[in-house]
């Protein structure tokens, strides 16, 4: 199975997707075929009707973080290594409320990857052409 992630920053990725790449990793029937980044600039900004929200999100997650330590995956480094290595390209979708909307030519950049499934752990609700660039769906 051909798979793309569409990701945030390798170096601030979760346990769960440092998991979740070297699962592909070691798995002979995946195939990490590329990376999709937010080439946005500012791409988190603030949202001043959602500022409360996101802060007690926050305050939330540092809480959770003392409470219940998780236990980082042991070869961190090496799977960010992985992930350097496999091609990416970075988009710059339309911002329409809680909606990231890819152009026409954002899919067909895409498309000669001939990829069966991508993975979303970066962007909102997805919207456009990049929809039908895959086999299986986002």
């Amino acid at each position: 199975m051909r798979i793309a992630i569409i990701i945030k920053n390798l170096n601030k990725l979760t346990n769960y997707e440092l998991r979740l790449a070297n699962r592909i990793k070691m798995d002979s029937s995946f195939e990490l075929c590329l990376l999709i980044h937010d080439g946005r600039k500012n791409s988190n900004g603030i949202n001043t009707k959602n500022t409360i929200s996101k802060s007690l999100l926050k305050l939330q997650l540092q809480l959770e973080s003392k409470i219940y330590k998780s236990s980082f995956i042991a070869n961190k480094q090496e799977i960010i290594d992985y992930l350097k290595a496999t091609p990416s390209i970075s988009f710059h979708p339309t911002k329409k409320g809680h909606q990231d909307i890819f152009s026409k030519e954002d899919a067909d950049k895409i498309t000669p990857y001939d990829l069966d499934i991508i993975l979303n752990l970066e962007f909102d609700s997805i919207q456009g052409e990049i929809l039908k660039t895959t086999k299986h769906g986002i």
